[in-house]
């Protein structure tokens, strides 16, 4: 399989508590990913926490936002 994201940036983001991701499949995911991808684990997040959780914006918008702004 050719890796067509050698030079895209990611941030990828996982929370402990994801009842929707095997942490086996997410293993496998980032074997696929390039080196260097940036990766925020939330201890007490599940899946649809990154919507709707009271501390979203600490936890999860302001590394999208550090991300960004980091181009």
């Amino acid at each position: 399989m050719k890796n067509n994201l050698a030079n895209t940036q990611i941030l990828l983001f996982t929370g402990e508590h994801d009842t929707l991701v095997n942490p086996n499949d997410y293993k496998i995911l980032t074997k696929y990913l390039p080196s260097g991808i940036k990766e925020v684990q939330v201890a007490d997040y599940n899946h649809l926490d990154y919507m709707w959780a009271s501390d979203v914006n600490e936890n999860i918008n302001s590394h999208v936002m550090d991300f960004l702004n980091s181009f």
